[in-house]
């Protein structure tokens, strides 16, 4: 029997790392290029309403590339992504078109769906609660210009007018709602999925490292025990050829940041509980 302690080198927390969040970004960045690349070619075929705004949009948009060409070639270089830096993205991403749809009829703007793609770059960054937050962020820009265009009368020169009616405001707020409930619930069991994947690929390095068997176990154990928050344990290997199979086990001590490990040779008649033939094979 021996005793493991547990090192923080080798804890497998779910958490995002920033590799995984600039592979995320290089993503987003490209499809945030297409989206900007399109809405200025498309704008350019058939000019939005109201007419008198439409070179300020064709600006809008054109920044709006220059932007995502930044973003673009910036995640392309950088290799380390931030938190910093992925909200400062989103903050850009969700206030791009509060701002251009107050130009363009407001709630009934047809860059409403560049709201859209905000949810779906929330969803793959921090997943279902991330999703949810800033499903409520668009709720209430959109509630935020409804009241904007409403509030500015018809023969005014202000920019904020449109026609809209409030039938249409609730349903594309419960639409965002919806939408951001689904691409979030979608994007946490992927990003959960994508979190272990790392997490297990790191656990396996770390324990290929160890020129011990019992090195080994020992940060076998303790990746798992991270990873899981397990309060118990159990690992078993089988000699290949032969009947002799140990069983690995730890257990919590009485120190919170400690386990116990301890090992023991199983026989013949006990080994059913822990291999058997799998349906897979």
């Amino acid at each position: 029997m021996s005793g493991g302690q547990s090192n923080s080198s080798f804890r497998f927390r779910l958490g995002t790392s920033r590799e995984t969040a600039t592979r995320t970004e290089r993503v987003l960045a490209t499809a945030r290029f297409f989206l900007a690349s399109a809405s200025l070619a498309v704008t350019f075929l058939a000019p939005t309403e109201p007419r008198q705004y439409v070179n300020t949009v064709y600006l809008l948009l054109a920044a709006y590339f220059l932007w995502s060409t930044f973003v673009l070639a910036t995640v392309q270089t950088n290799p380390l992504c931030s938190r910093r830096f992925q909200l400062t993205i989103h903050g850009v991403d969700l206030l791009w078109p509060a701002f251009i749809s107050l130009l363009t009829q407001g709630p009934g703007s047809p860059f409403y769906t560049f709201f859209i793609f905000v949810l779906i770059a929330a969803a793959c960054r921090w997943g279902f609660w991330g999703t949810l937050a800033s499903s409520v962020g668009t709720v209430l820009f959109l509630l935020a210009e409804a009241g904007l265009v409403s509030s500015s009368p018809a023969e005014s020169p202000h920019p904020f007018q449109g026609e809209f009616g409030l039938h249409t405001v609730i349903m594309r707020s419960v639409y965002l709602l919806m939408i951001g409930l689904l691409v979030g619930y979608l994007g946490e069991d992927q990003r959960q999925l994508r979190l272990e994947s790392s997490a297990v690929a790191g656990l396996l390095s770390q324990v290929m490292r160890r020129s011990s068997l019992a090195g080994a176990m020992q940060t076998a154990l303790d990746g798992v025990w991270g990873l899981f928050r397990a309060t118990r344990v159990v690992l078993a290997l089988r000699q290949a050829g032969t009947d002799r199979a140990v069983v690995w086990e730890a257990r919590p001590r009485s120190n919170p940041n400690g386990f116990r490990l301890s090992s023991v040779e199983t026989e013949a008649s006990q080994q059913e509980a822990f291999f058997f033939d799998s349906p897979y094979s």
